[in-house]
């Protein structure tokens, strides 16, 4: 069983004939959601351009279901409004886009995190901290918007071709596990302790 297709070529950025030409016998063959690497960049690092297809292809099926059940709450409803979905860099775009680049949508939680800070305090520049369940997320704002990391956000220790917030995550959050070890020095994580409200 295949969810979605990721389709890479060596080269491609001086000829993509070879990847948009698999990509139309995909849709041929298949229903399933098919992406090339030049779609996301055009840079020579073909290894940057495949990881970031392969992730975008693994995502999609995940992100385009969570949209239809948006898209089905929010009919339900009564809301006729377009769904807009944050990017990594703290823009908008449709839903319709990001079910097809779902990887845009890396570190957009942050993002919107800073967005929603810069807005609540009236402030252009600072320092955020977005602390959650599992991590501590920290950005710098500079007129209004995170910093922009240049070289692509990571991703399981992979460079994406995806424009993101440049953000420094700790593993320390509000459901962190902290334990004392024998002598006296206090660890953290990984493993969390589920809130007995949860219960």
């Amino acid at each position: 069983q295949v969810d979605a297709y990721a389709v890479v070529a060596l080269g491609s950025p001086f000829n993509p004939a070879h990847e948009t030409r698999l990509v139309e016998l995909v849709r041929e063959k298949t229903n399933s959601p098919v992406v090339c690497g030049i779609e996301f960049s055009r840079e020579l690092d073909s290894v940057k351009r495949a990881m970031t297809a392969l992730f975008n292809a693994r995502l999609t099926p995940l992100v385009q279901q969570f949209i239809r059940t948006m898209q089905q709450l929010l009919s339900g409803r009564g809301v006729t409004a377009p769904l807009m979905v944050v990017k990594g860099d703290g823009h908008l775009i449709r839903a319709e886009l990001a079910m097809e680049h779902p990887i845009e949508t890396v570190l957009s939680g942050p993002a919107a995190s800073f967005i929603g800070a810069r807005h609540l305090s009236g402030y252009q520049d600072g320092i955020v901290l977005d602390i959650g369940g599992t991590t501590t997320d920290i950005a710098v704002l500079k007129d209004g918007v995170p910093h922009i990391d240049p070289k692509g956000a990571v991703v399981a220790g992979w460079r994406m071709n995806v424009r993101a917030a440049e953000i420094h995550t700790s593993g320390l959050g509000g459901d962190s596990h902290f334990r004392l070890n024998p002598h006296n020095e206090i660890t953290v994580g990984p493993q969390r302790v589920i809130p007995l409200a949860f219960a």
